[in-house]
């Protein structure tokens, strides 16, 4: 960039001599003039100091469009681990059900009733907060109270 002498302003600082040695150095690898050099380094300087005031709007947008993105897949996902755990808390039930009445035949059921009654205790299941769950699979006495309600 040339720099048209009347409308330039001279300007002097006073730079430490390691400074001033590698910032002559590096003006001599780029083949240019020293005072170029710095104008180029003030210039990119200023630039990055403008970016840095617009980051913050800058990190909004990407995020806004990364969740117009990824919210829909999100959603998706969710949606399908409902109808995993759904299915799976019922053949959960169902199994203990069925484990049961090996162990007391005297009980007669229609599969009918014992998957409806499964599959209600599934979803039952699912509409527990993780502590609960925790607390709730863990408790074999409640599990077994539970699957004989089938």
């Amino acid at each position: 960039m040339d720099i048209d002498k009347d409308k330039s302003v001279t300007v002097s600082i006073r730079l430490p001599q390691k400074l001033h040695e590698q910032l002559t150095f590096k003006a001599r690898q780029e083949n240019t003039d020293f005072s170029k050099y710095c104008r180029r380094l003030l210039e990119k300087g200023i630039s990055v100091e403008a970016y840095k005031d617009d980051i913050d709007f800058i990190t909004k947008i990407i995020r806004n469009e990364l969740e117009a993105i990824i919210e829909p897949f999100g959603n998706r996902q969710i949606k399908m681990l409902m109808k995993i755990g759904k299915a799976v808390g019922g053949t959960m039930f169902t199994n203990i059900r069925l484990l049961l009445s090996l162990i007391n035949p005297n009980k007669l059921y229609t599969f009918k009733e014992l998957l409806e009654n499964s599959m209600k205790l599934g979803v039952e299941y699912m509409k527990m907060k993780d502590f609960e769950v925790d607390q709730y699979i863990t408790d074999s006495e409640t599990l077994i109270n539970q699957s004989n309600k089938l």
